[in-house]
């Protein structure tokens, strides 16, 4: 795992290019995020015509929540529950 370089708080302004932590983030946002971060992602992916990514490894991250989303509308179509 890498770490994060000097930036602003990423819950305020997304996740910052050129940071070796953030571009992990961006690359695997399930792995590590908060639920705060995941959240503001999903938000962003449902408002994405207004809610442009604020870097690179934000967009890459909002295209895998948004993968994953579709997925699981997907899954519950065809009758799947969320367990638990």
């Amino acid at each position: 795992m890498t770490t994060h370089s000097i930036h602003g708080d990423i819950h305020e302004e997304g996740l910052a290019d050129g940071c070796p932590r953030c571009e992990e983030h961006g690359e695997s946002p399930f792995t590590g995020l908060d639920d705060q971060m995941l959240s503001s992602l999903v938000q962003r992916v449902e408002d994405w015509d207004s809610n442009f990514p604020r870097s690179m490894n934000e967009s890459n991250a909002m295209r895998a929540v948004e993968r994953a989303m579709n997925q699981a509308r997907k899954l519950v179509r065809v009758g799947w529950e969320v367990p638990g």
